[in-house]
């Protein structure tokens, strides 16, 4: 892409490159503009994938065993069924938190 406006654009948004690029490659696939590409930067991505079948058998632990403080239950299945840390999602501190046995 050039370096005008939509570069700097990219710049600052690096997460949007992928859009763009497909959104580009389909305009010059369809005759719209000339052939024009986007660097896509690399992914910072440093987690560790879990198989699915681990996912859910965490899933159902955190959902039936009653040892599990409601707190980490909700913090754990917010991260396994969203993948997002809880902080991200949430912002009242567990003493806030009731659950139904105690309601």
């Amino acid at each position: 892409m050039h370096p005008g406006p939509p570069g700097v654009w990219l710049d600052d948004h690096p997460a949007r490159g992928p859009r763009v690029h497909g959104f580009l490659a389909w305009t010059s696939r369809k005759g719209h503009t000339l052939k024009l590409t986007v660097d896509i930067a690399a992914t910072a991505f440093t987690g560790q994938l879990i198989a699915q079948d681990t996912r859910w058998r965490l899933v159902d632990r955190l959902i039936h065993d009653d040892q599990i403080p409601a707190a980490d239950k909700a913090a754990g299945l917010l991260d396994l069924l969203f993948a997002q840390e809880p902080s991200r999602i949430i912002a009242s501190p567990p003493t806030t938190w009731t659950s139904a046995a105690t309601r």
